[in-house]
């Protein structure tokens, strides 16, 4: 039995002295990764992915704050236009070009209530641009484009609101070469106005480049 305590005790001592060397040489601890921390050959950390935007930022606007059987109201879908940059215009205003295919810029109503008649979108005047990788001037937006969606609610709904849903496609370039053509998701909603309440206009400095058509020209019934 004496041997049996003697060789635990020096098995003890042994394991003693090795810990006091890893501590004496600084063996690094293995504690979890916190958010600072930066383990070798990892990838970085992964952050939610963002709407793609770059140059050009969107949002949208009402003509008024709320609606009401039979009221027709605008919704005004706003792109800035980051300097030195321009998006192409609508299809109505490209013109042909021999060696360059642009993505034309378009507003779409994807889905909106039932009862929603909808007009035909108004884009801006486009402007011609001259750029390097195509022979001939571009028709284009820059700065501030403004698209209006005309629509009237035929029908009533209950409490509560509307709902459209949309989606804008653009294509952004500066005069030496264009990005990848984006298209985006987006959801606008209006108030609808209760038993007796008047619609207040809204922002109609924003609206007043809105060009009726001369004969309206509806898009469809949703």
């Amino acid at each position: 039995m004496p041997h049996r305590s003697n060789t635990s005790r020096s098995f003890l001592l042994r394991c003693l002295v090795f810990a006091s060397l890893l501590l004496l040489i600084g063996l690094p601890a293995f504690n979890s990764p916190t958010g600072n921390d930066k383990i070798a050959g990892s990838n970085p950390p992964s952050v939610p992915a963002a709407k793609p935007s770059g140059p050009v930022q969107i949002q949208t606007a009402w003509s008024a704050d709320s609606i009401r059987q039979g009221d027709s109201v605008i919704l005004a879908v706003v792109l800035d236009i980051q300097e030195g940059y321009h998006i192409n215009a609508d299809a109505g205003q490209l013109l042909p070009m021999e060696d360059f295919k642009p993505i034309p810029t378009r507003v779409t109503v994807t889905t909106a209530p039932a009862g929603m008649q909808l007009d035909t979108p108004r884009y801006p005047q486009a402007h011609m641009v001259k750029v390097a990788f195509a022979r001939g001037e571009l028709m284009s937006f820059a700065g501030r484009a403004i698209v209006y969606l005309p629509m009237t609610l035929n029908t009533g709904n209950a409490p509560g609101e509307i709902r459209v849903n949309l989606q804008v496609q653009y294509q952004a370039c500066d005069d030496r070469i264009c990005l990848f053509p984006q298209r985006l998701p987006l959801t606008a909603v209006l108030p609808i106005a209760d038993i007796g309440q008047q619609p207040a206009a809204l922002d109609p400095q924003l609206i007043a480049d809105f060009q009726p058509a001369a004969t309206p020209v509806s898009s469809g019934r949703i």
